[in-house]
């Protein structure tokens, strides 16, 4: 069985920016289609009047012709399509000046850490000496982690 898919969509937007206020406001929209097309159903023949589903060895009759598998104007049943719209709506506004605010809050917070950092770094035996701990340490949990696990599954390291 397959599926064939159809979609169309548009989006607009709109913005506007002053000394301390900012807007937006957008809409997009979307129509998805799809059906499905059966392989391993009957064929469909559509007469007009009528519509016959022909099977690889059927034989039909009808209005004194004959039809089969073989006869011009099959075509593989398929469903009909189903549509689905959808629709997103979407705004934001924001005062500049908490921004700002946010900002300098942020960057004091920030700055002992950074100045933490810069003095560690200064010392560079000590902070080799901090990786290799944390790396025995990793090493450890790690390795406990694992004799734990094989005992569970049953392996055994020789």
């Amino acid at each position: 069985r397959d599926g064939v898919v159809s979609y169309a969509g548009v989006f607009g937007q709109v913005e506007h920016s002053g000394e301390r206020i900012n807007w937006f406001a957008n809409v997009s929209g979307i129509l998805n289609g799809y059906k499905g097309i059966d392989y391993f159903q009957r064929k469909v023949l559509d007469l007009g009047d009528t519509i016959l589903r022909i099977g690889a060895l059927d034989t039909v009759q009808y209005n004194g012709q004959t039809y089969h598998a073989g006869s011009e104007g099959l075509e593989y049943f398929s469903t009909d399509w189903k549509y689905i719209p959808g629709v997103t709506i979407k705004g934001g506004l924001s005062y500049k000046e908490s921004k700002e605010i946010l900002i300098k809050n942020i960057s004091a917070f920030i700055k002992p850490l950074r100045e933490k950092r810069e003095h560690i770094a200064m010392d560079e035996d000590n902070v080799l000496e901090i990786l290799e701990q944390g790396g025995r340490r990793a090493r450890e949990v790690a390795e406990s982690k694992m004799n734990e696990v094989r005992e569970k599954i049953g392996v055994k390291l020789y």
